[in-house]
């Protein structure tokens, strides 16, 4: 089932989006910039395109984004492991997640 939804989120990424974010990505690489310090500057980047209104939705695009990363080929990582890329996706997925948290429950207050 998890498949399907990440099927179904690329989707609603559109290629401009999807280009933008890989380009940011390569560009960061060829400028020696560290695999996942680059993948989250990318992710950052596709914050900052979002348009969704809810978190799950902003989830669901960053989950995406992170897919699209992954699928880059291994060859343009220069000798890094995707391991490296996946560290970072989830550094920052867990990042974004408890700062939202915190946001969430200081705004109750």
């Amino acid at each position: 089932m998890e498949d399907n939804q990440i099927k179904l989120s690329l989707l609603t990424i559109n290629n401009n989006e999807t280009d933008e974010i890989l380009k940011l990505f390569q560009l960061l690489i060829l400028k020696d910039v560290a695999v996942p310090v680059a993948a989250m500057n990318a992710l950052v980047l596709r914050i900052k395109m979002s348009k969704s209104f809810t978190w799950m939705e902003l989830e669901q695009e960053l989950r995406s984004s992170i897919t699209i990363l992954k699928n880059c080929d291994p060859e343009f990582l220069r000798g890094c492991t995707s391991l490296s890329l996946t560290s970072g996706c989830e550094l920052f997925m867990k990042y974004v997640t408890r700062s939202f948290n915190i946001d969430s429950i200081s705004m109750k207050f």
